[in-house]
């Protein structure tokens, strides 16, 4: 190797203050070749904040060194490893146009005969955004129209844009601001909280915006709990499991001892053969919905009434009418009732557990029959009771009674036969009803007998014929006594 200096390499003549760098020579080693060393290269960026779509050119600037100079470039993202742009070997890097994903530092090399060297690395802060803004809701439902949420859960909805510098957010709702900041919580959804949420992004740099727009939807489930009800049809039980109201509707399905049933939307209907329902058999509905963690219940068994069914008869006031009653409570479904003639056709309508049916007492009724038929699912052959419609019959212990003057004298009467409700009273003498009191008289019922005491019996009050008289919506009877009152 040899030294060459533009003067000799020597320092120059002797001083009183010592040599500054200034003050010496300029001076290199020259190769035996005469090459020059390159001079440790800088980056330099036409723009070092360009916005996104415009053009950059970045120099590999050096200041010194023989010819021929290569160059090798260098590229790491904020957040990246560290990569060779092994497609550019100028001296100058085109951007054209410039993206994101050119933003990082950038570092270069230059190389001769007889050195390399790198430089330090300068940033490219390139400009862009906001994209549109991503809106994600936690805890995550969706829809196919934006999201949901459960009534009373705390929802975050967070928003973010790809944006440099970052972005400023707002939050509407409806059109009417919320909520400044990437995030948005609401501490206890309601269903007033549904509608639309906008997310509005500002990059202030370059004062763009953009906005995203979804839906929130907010889920509750229906009032209170299904309802679960058996209905009674021909050889079968039609199961109703109903549980109206709720957003979205809840889905219901039915379970039973022998498998799973049917499953629908707010009604759910299961028809059985009377063969598959045991005695006893437990039936479940189960409603689900999406703001529910577990299912809602309901549950129903079915069993036959108790016994049979129970007739009896009723006059209304006036005895216009008899009323024709028939019980036979209990059950699961309830049992159906229905009244028959005597050529066994239908009186009325069929209606469950109680059945009642007016006669007008105009009619010839007396002597004929009715039946209460009853039918449940469970209960093979239908039960049912009869009623014959009768006349009231009476009878008297003696036809005629004697007593003494201040005596006491018993009349007895019995009542053998008619359909209820009957009436039994007397009539004195003088066909007035004989009621208990001053005049002597007293009335003793017993069951269904009506009989009259006659105390201080008076030949001029109490003498005479006394008439036991039985009356029902059906007829009258009555029977004859005489009363004697002996003088002594």
């Amino acid at each position: 190797m040899a030294t060459s200096c533009a003067r000799p390499c020597t320092r120059p003549v002797a001083s009183s203050t010592p040599p500054t760098p200034t003050s010496l020579w300029p001076c290199w080693v020259r190769s035996l070749a005469g090459t020059v060393p390159v001079s440790k290269p800088q980056v330099r960026l036409s723009d070092p904040s360009p916005v996104e779509g415009t053009s950059v050119v970045a120099t590999c600037a050096v200041r010194e060194g023989t010819e021929p100079v290569t160059f090798a470039w260098r590229h790491q993202a904020p957040r990246g490893p560290e990569e060779d742009l092994v497609e550019v070997t100028g001296q100058l890097l085109q951007l054209d146009p410039v993206n994101r994903t050119h933003l990082g530092w950038y570092a270069c090399s230059a190389r001769n005969a007889v050195n390399r060297l790198s430089s330090d690395g300068n940033f490219l802060d390139v400009v862009y955004g906001p994209d549109n803004p991503v809106i994600t809701v936690e805890p995550l439902g969706l829809t196919e129209e934006g999201f949901w949420a459960g009534e009373g859960e705390e929802v975050t909805l967070s928003c973010g844009a790809a944006s440099n510098p970052p972005c400023h957010y707002v939050w509407l709702r409806d059109h009417t601001q919320v909520q400044v900041g990437p995030a948005y919580t609401i501490a206890s959804a309601s269903r007033a909280h549904t509608g639309l949420y906008t997310c509005l992004a500002h990059n202030s740099r370059l004062d763009t915006h953009s906005q995203t727009t979804v839906r929130l939807t907010i889920y509750y489930p229906p009032e209170g709990q299904p309802s679960c009800s058996a209905l009674p049809t021909l050889g079968a039980v039609t199961l109703v499991c109903a549980w109206q109201g709720g957003l979205p509707a809840a889905r219901l399905r039915w379970e039973g001892p022998r498998g799973t049933g049917p499953a629908a939307l707010s009604n759910v209907t299961w028809s059985r053969g009377t063969t598959q329902l045991p005695n006893g058999g437990v039936f479940t509905c189960a409603g689900e919905h999406p703001a529910l963690a577990l299912p809602a219940l309901c549950r129903i068994t079915l069993w036959e009434p108790l016994r049979s069914p129970t007739c009896w008869t009723t006059a209304t006031v006036g005895d216009q009418f008899i009323m024709l009653s028939c019980e036979w409570p209990g059950g699961e479904p309830r049992a159906m009732l229905s009244w028959l003639d005597g050529q066994q056709q239908t009186l009325g309508t069929t209606s469950p557990s109680l059945a009642i049916h007016l006669l007008h007492t105009q009619d010839d009724l007396a002597g004929r029959e009715f039946t209460c038929r009853g039918s449940h699912p469970l209960r093979v052959p239908d039960p049912h009771c009869r009623l014959l419609l009768e006349a009231p019959q009476v009878a008297v212990a003696k036809p005629q009674v004697s007593v003494l003057e201040g005596g006491e004298a018993w009349l007895g009467c019995a009542l053998l036969g008619g359909t209820p409700p009957v009436q039994l009273l007397w009539l004195g003498p003088q066909r007035r009803q004989v009621e208990a009191g001053p005049s002597g008289f007293m009335l003793h019922p017993e069951g269904a007998q009506l009989h009259l005491s006659i105390r201080d019996a008076d030949p001029a009050r109490h003498r005479g014929a006394y008439q036991c008289v039985a009356h029902n919506a059906l007829g009258n009877s009555s029977r004859s006594v005489l009363l004697e009152v002996l003088s002594e």
